[in-house]
């Protein structure tokens, strides 16, 4: 009895001494804690897109996403929207157009606003031919007669310069002349050189003015016939009087209201332009009769210029309206 006892104790002892240890050594192997994945950022917006192209010159395509923590930032394709005149196509992430105009592209991120769901956004880009700048401008004019209005004009090279209009002519150095300029229209009240500058906005580039200068020789009149050497004279005629007026003269005119007119013989001719005070008349072009207000007073310089058979004819008087 006593002896079955002893050796329940001890059966008791051991298995107490297995479940401890089992017990720990289960200890050993508990699981890390359960961390959720980051949320979802999604992409707002890409910025930094290129606006400007020009043609025939590749464009690499690039962009700035947002915002900066976005779950997908990658920029998986860039394809051409909507290419109007440009002719563009994409390669990757190359542009090209072959011609001017305005190309809209859209860029997309995959699953930029989510799993399956893209982001895209479009923009557009200017493209502009390629420029050529101006070199120079011939075929300007080199003399005047003083007090003769004289208009400029040149020839801008190359024939294929990208902006080729001249946009403003000014005297530099009026030197002895007392040279103006109207316009594109010029004038010397005395005789001696003046420069000129002809400008060309963004004639080298945009921003970038061409500038000229060159010189006019400014002669004085015949002074057997009042007008400029080598010009033959238009007579004017005041009122349709039957006396020509004389050439380079002034007459008195009496303010108030009215007209006069001053016109020209009644023949053929090219053109006809009219200039009062160095200023080109447009509603008189081509008109044998200019018609003056009585109230516009003061001392008015009447110049017309002829052209007839390829011959520039001019005639000048001086009007005193008091």
């Amino acid at each position: 009895m006593l002896a079955t006892q002893k050796s329940c104790k001890c059966l008791a002892l051991v298995l107490c001494i297995y479940s401890a240890a089992f017990v720990l050594s289960g200890c050993g192997d508990t699981e890390p804690p359960w961390v959720p994945p980051p949320a979802f950022v999604p992409v707002t917006g890409i910025i930094e897109l290129p606006s400007a192209a020009t043609a025939g010159t590749p464009l690499s395509l690039s962009g700035t996403v947002s915002p900066e923590n976005a779950t997908s930032k990658t920029i998986t394709s860039w394809n051409v929207h909507n290419a109007g005149t440009t002719g563009a196509f994409i390669n990757g992430a190359v542009f090209n157009a072959p011609a001017a105009g305005i190309a809209t592209v859209r860029a997309t991120i995959a699953d930029g606003l989510g799993a399956g769901a893209a982001y895209t956004q479009d923009f557009s880009i200017t493209v502009s031919n390629i420029f050529v700048p101006v070199t120079g401008i011939s075929e300007l004019p080199s003399a005047a007669t003083v007090d003769v209005p004289l208009t400029l004009s040149g020839t801008v090279s190359p024939e294929n310069a990208t902006n080729k209009t001249i946009t403003s002519w000014n005297v530099h150095n009026a030197g002895t002349t007392g040279a103006f300029t109207n316009g594109a229209v010029f004038n010397a009240p005395a005789a001696g050189i003046a420069t000129v500058r002809a400008t060309i906005a963004d004639g080298l580039g945009p921003g970038a003015a061409f500038t000229q200068d060159f010189s006019i020789t400014v002669s004085p009149p015949d002074p057997n016939t009042g007008i400029g050497i080598g010009d033959p004279s238009v007579r004017l005629y005041l009122n349709d009087d039957s006396s020509p007026l004389a050439e380079g003269g002034s007459t008195s005119i009496a303010s108030g209201t009215g007209t006069y007119t001053v016109s020209i013989a009644a023949v053929s001719y090219s053109s006809i332009n009219w200039y009062l005070n160095g200023s080109i008349v447009s509603q008189w072009a081509n008109q044998r009769t200019a018609v003056l207000s009585r109230r516009i007073t003061g001392t008015l310089l009447l110049t017309v210029e002829t052209v007839t058979g390829g011959v520039r004819n001019t005639g000048t008087h001086i009007f005193v309206v008091e």
